[in-house]
Protein backbone atom coordinates (compact mmCIF):
# COMPACT_ATOMS: atom_id res chain seq x y z
CA UNK A 1 0.00 0.00 0.00
CA UNK A 2 1.11 3.46 -0.64
CA UNK A 3 1.47 5.63 2.84
CA UNK A 4 0.75 8.93 3.42
CA UNK A 5 1.85 9.14 7.33
CA UNK A 6 1.08 11.90 9.31
CA UNK A 7 1.39 12.61 13.24
CA UNK A 8 -1.75 14.19 14.05
CA UNK A 9 -4.11 14.36 16.95
CA UNK A 10 -7.45 11.73 15.94
CA UNK A 11 -10.35 13.12 14.93
CA UNK A 12 -12.89 10.51 13.96
CA UNK A 13 -15.19 12.61 12.28
CA UNK A 14 -12.85 12.40 9.32
CA UNK A 15 -11.83 8.43 9.19
CA UNK A 16 -13.90 7.56 5.64
CA UNK A 17 -13.97 4.69 3.74
CA UNK A 18 -13.56 1.03 5.34
CA UNK A 19 -13.25 0.24 8.87
CA UNK A 20 -10.53 -2.87 9.92
CA UNK A 21 -10.13 -3.45 13.52
CA UNK A 22 -7.15 -5.81 13.82
CA UNK A 23 -6.40 -6.48 17.54
CA UNK A 24 -2.80 -7.50 16.61
CA UNK A 25 -0.31 -7.49 14.25
CA UNK A 26 1.67 -10.13 13.23
CA UNK A 27 5.92 -9.32 12.70
CA UNK A 28 7.69 -10.59 9.53
CA UNK A 29 11.16 -11.77 9.25
CA UNK A 30 12.84 -8.36 9.25
CA UNK A 31 10.28 -6.80 12.24
CA UNK A 32 7.89 -5.14 10.03
CA UNK A 33 4.06 -4.76 11.74
CA UNK A 34 1.99 -6.77 8.20
CA UNK A 35 -1.21 -5.74 7.80
CA UNK A 36 -3.18 -7.88 5.25
CA UNK A 37 -6.61 -6.82 3.62
CA UNK A 38 -6.64 -3.19 4.70
CA UNK A 39 -9.53 -1.40 2.89
CA UNK A 40 -8.54 2.02 1.25
CA UNK A 41 -8.97 5.33 3.13
CA UNK A 42 -8.13 6.49 6.29
CA UNK A 43 -7.36 4.48 9.72
CA UNK A 44 -5.99 5.62 12.96
CA UNK A 45 -3.20 3.25 14.06
CA UNK A 46 -2.47 3.14 17.78
CA UNK A 47 0.72 1.98 19.55
CA UNK A 48 0.57 0.71 23.18
CA UNK A 49 3.12 -0.88 25.49
CA UNK A 50 3.14 -4.46 26.32
CA UNK A 51 4.60 -7.09 28.30
CA UNK A 52 7.86 -9.59 27.41
CA UNK A 53 5.09 -12.17 26.33
CA UNK A 54 3.06 -9.46 24.16
CA UNK A 55 0.18 -8.88 26.25
CA UNK A 56 -0.78 -5.36 26.53
CA UNK A 57 0.40 -3.44 29.92
CA UNK A 58 -2.68 -1.20 30.06
CA UNK A 59 -5.95 0.14 27.86
CA UNK A 60 -3.84 3.69 26.45
CA UNK A 61 -2.17 3.91 23.57
CA UNK A 62 1.40 5.86 23.83
CA UNK A 63 0.96 7.25 20.05
CA UNK A 64 -1.68 7.57 17.63
CA UNK A 65 -1.28 8.40 13.84
CA UNK A 66 -3.47 8.53 10.93
CA UNK A 67 -2.86 6.35 7.88
CA UNK A 68 -4.29 7.00 4.65
CA UNK A 69 -3.90 4.42 2.17
CA UNK A 70 -4.38 4.29 -1.42
CA UNK A 71 -4.41 1.83 -4.61
CA UNK A 72 -5.83 -1.61 -5.19
CA UNK A 73 -7.27 -3.85 -2.84
CA UNK A 74 -6.49 -5.91 -1.19
CA UNK A 75 -3.31 -4.87 0.17
CA UNK A 76 -0.45 -5.27 2.53
CA UNK A 77 0.67 -2.97 4.58
CA UNK A 78 3.78 -3.17 6.98
CA UNK A 79 4.91 -0.56 9.85
CA UNK A 80 7.89 -0.76 11.70
CA UNK A 81 8.09 1.49 14.93
CA UNK A 82 11.50 2.41 16.33
CA UNK A 83 13.51 5.38 16.78
CA UNK A 84 13.46 8.68 15.17
CA UNK A 85 16.22 10.62 13.97
CA UNK A 86 15.50 14.39 13.95
CA UNK A 87 18.76 15.46 12.36
CA UNK A 88 21.70 13.78 11.25
CA UNK A 89 23.60 16.33 8.37
CA UNK A 90 24.45 13.09 5.96
CA UNK A 91 23.72 13.31 2.62
CA UNK A 92 20.32 11.75 1.02
CA UNK A 93 19.04 11.40 4.96
CA UNK A 94 17.78 13.79 7.32
CA UNK A 95 17.09 16.84 5.20
CA UNK A 96 18.51 20.24 5.65
CA UNK A 97 15.76 22.61 6.32
CA UNK A 98 17.19 25.94 6.20
CA UNK A 99 18.54 28.84 8.15
CA UNK A 100 14.77 29.57 10.21
CA UNK A 101 14.73 25.79 11.60
CA UNK A 102 18.41 26.32 13.00
CA UNK A 103 19.48 29.24 15.13
CA UNK A 104 23.29 29.03 14.03
CA UNK A 105 24.76 27.56 10.79
CA UNK A 106 25.90 23.86 9.31
CA UNK A 107 29.44 22.98 9.67
CA UNK A 108 31.28 20.45 8.46
CA UNK A 109 30.96 17.57 10.44
CA UNK A 110 34.16 14.51 11.03
CA UNK A 111 31.86 12.42 12.79
CA UNK A 112 30.76 10.52 9.76
CA UNK A 113 31.52 12.69 6.68
CA UNK A 114 28.14 15.11 6.74
CA UNK A 115 27.13 18.13 8.42
CA UNK A 116 27.04 19.13 11.79
CA UNK A 117 25.04 21.91 13.62
CA UNK A 118 27.24 25.09 14.66
CA UNK A 119 25.41 26.67 17.93
CA UNK A 120 26.32 30.38 17.91
CA UNK A 121 24.20 32.33 20.80
CA UNK A 122 24.37 35.51 21.87
CA UNK A 123 23.46 37.10 25.25
CA UNK A 124 19.67 36.90 24.33
CA UNK A 125 19.97 34.63 21.58
CA UNK A 126 19.38 30.81 22.40
CA UNK A 127 20.18 28.52 19.56
CA UNK A 128 17.31 25.85 18.78
CA UNK A 129 16.45 23.07 16.20
CA UNK A 130 12.64 24.31 15.64
CA UNK A 131 10.72 20.42 14.66
CA UNK A 132 7.85 21.70 12.11
CA UNK A 133 10.31 23.77 10.25
CA UNK A 134 9.68 22.90 6.28
CA UNK A 135 6.70 20.40 5.44
CA UNK A 136 7.38 18.43 8.81
CA UNK A 137 4.33 19.43 11.76
CA UNK A 138 5.11 19.33 15.39
CA UNK A 139 6.53 16.31 16.89
CA UNK A 140 4.68 13.91 19.25
CA UNK A 141 7.61 12.96 21.70
CA UNK A 142 6.22 11.45 24.55
CA UNK A 143 6.47 7.65 23.90
CA UNK A 144 9.67 7.98 23.31
CA UNK A 145 12.40 6.62 25.65
CA UNK A 146 15.35 9.19 25.71
CA UNK A 147 17.10 11.55 23.51
CA UNK A 148 20.54 10.99 22.56
CA UNK A 149 22.90 13.54 20.57
CA UNK A 150 26.76 14.67 19.88
CA UNK A 151 27.97 17.78 21.10
CA UNK A 152 31.11 19.39 22.09
CA UNK A 153 32.71 22.63 22.17
CA UNK A 154 33.32 24.67 19.47
CA UNK A 155 36.53 26.89 19.73
CA UNK A 156 39.38 27.50 22.35
CA UNK A 157 37.05 27.63 25.67
CA UNK A 158 36.00 25.68 28.74
CA UNK A 159 32.27 26.41 29.11
CA UNK A 160 30.44 23.16 30.67
CA UNK A 161 27.48 24.69 31.80
CA UNK A 162 25.46 24.09 28.87
CA UNK A 163 21.55 23.49 29.21
CA UNK A 164 19.10 21.78 27.07
CA UNK A 165 15.21 21.66 26.52
CA UNK A 166 12.44 21.46 24.76
CA UNK A 167 9.07 23.39 23.80
CA UNK A 168 5.91 24.01 22.23
CA UNK A 169 3.92 27.21 21.62
CA UNK A 170 2.99 27.32 25.45
CA UNK A 171 4.58 25.14 27.33
CA UNK A 172 8.01 23.83 27.71
CA UNK A 173 10.15 20.34 29.25
CA UNK A 174 12.84 20.96 32.76
CA UNK A 175 15.97 22.89 31.68
CA UNK A 176 18.96 20.20 31.81
CA UNK A 177 22.52 20.42 32.64
CA UNK A 178 24.26 19.12 29.35
CA UNK A 179 27.09 17.84 31.53
CA UNK A 180 25.12 16.11 33.85
CA UNK A 181 24.11 13.88 31.11
CA UNK A 182 27.36 13.36 28.74
CA UNK A 183 29.65 10.77 28.42
CA UNK A 184 32.66 10.91 31.12
CA UNK A 185 30.78 14.20 32.67
CA UNK A 186 33.17 16.43 30.37
CA UNK A 187 32.40 19.06 27.92
CA UNK A 188 35.34 20.36 25.94
CA UNK A 189 36.67 20.21 22.23
CA UNK A 190 36.27 16.06 21.51
CA UNK A 191 32.74 14.54 20.32
CA UNK A 192 30.95 13.10 22.92
CA UNK A 193 27.47 11.15 23.27
CA UNK A 194 24.39 13.10 25.45
CA UNK A 195 21.60 11.12 26.92
CA UNK A 196 18.78 12.48 28.52
CA UNK A 197 15.69 10.48 29.33
CA UNK A 198 12.66 11.93 28.44
CA UNK A 199 11.32 11.18 32.14
CA UNK A 200 13.81 14.20 33.27
CA UNK A 201 12.30 16.85 30.80
CA UNK A 202 8.80 15.89 31.57
CA UNK A 203 6.56 18.12 33.82
CA UNK A 204 3.44 17.47 35.33
CA UNK A 205 1.96 19.56 32.85
CA UNK A 206 3.30 19.03 29.64
CA UNK A 207 4.53 15.33 28.34
CA UNK A 208 6.64 16.45 25.17
CA UNK A 209 3.55 16.35 23.14
CA UNK A 210 3.44 18.25 20.05
CA UNK A 211 7.01 19.69 20.53
CA UNK A 212 8.26 21.84 18.09
CA UNK A 213 11.88 23.34 19.46
CA UNK A 214 15.07 21.86 21.03
CA UNK A 215 16.75 24.60 22.62
CA UNK A 216 20.52 25.13 24.04
CA UNK A 217 21.58 28.18 26.42
CA UNK A 218 22.15 31.46 25.41
CA UNK A 219 25.48 32.48 25.95
CA UNK A 220 26.33 36.45 26.77
CA UNK A 221 30.36 35.76 25.61
CA UNK A 222 29.29 34.25 22.07
CA UNK A 223 31.14 31.02 22.96
CA UNK A 224 29.97 28.23 20.62
CA UNK A 225 29.29 24.48 20.52
CA UNK A 226 28.41 21.97 18.04
CA UNK A 227 25.61 19.37 17.94
CA UNK A 228 25.30 16.24 15.60
CA UNK A 229 23.15 12.99 15.21
CA UNK A 230 20.00 13.95 17.35
CA UNK A 231 18.15 10.79 18.17
CA UNK A 232 14.64 10.22 19.63
CA UNK A 233 15.00 6.44 20.87
CA UNK A 234 12.15 3.89 21.33
CA UNK A 235 11.24 2.34 24.21
CA UNK A 236 11.96 -1.65 23.47
CA UNK A 237 8.77 -3.01 24.85
CA UNK A 238 6.53 -0.75 22.48
CA UNK A 239 5.88 -3.25 19.65
CA UNK A 240 1.94 -4.02 19.83
CA UNK A 241 0.18 -1.93 16.48
CA UNK A 242 -3.27 -1.78 16.53
CA UNK A 243 -5.23 -0.77 12.80
CA UNK A 244 -8.60 0.79 12.90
Amino acid sequence: AILEEKELAVNESILTGESLPVEKSEKDSDGNHVFENIGHGYHTLRIYPVNSNGDPIGPDAVSSFMIKTLGKLPETIKLKAGDIVLYDGEKNSVPILGDKCWGGEEVEDEVNGGKALLGKPGRWSAPGYVLYCGNDGRRDLSPYEKIEFLFRNKGNHTKDDWTFTISTWNKKSKTVAIKNYIEGGVIDETWRQVIIPTKDLKTNEWDMNYAERLSFMADASGRQFIVDNIIMRYPRIINLMCLE
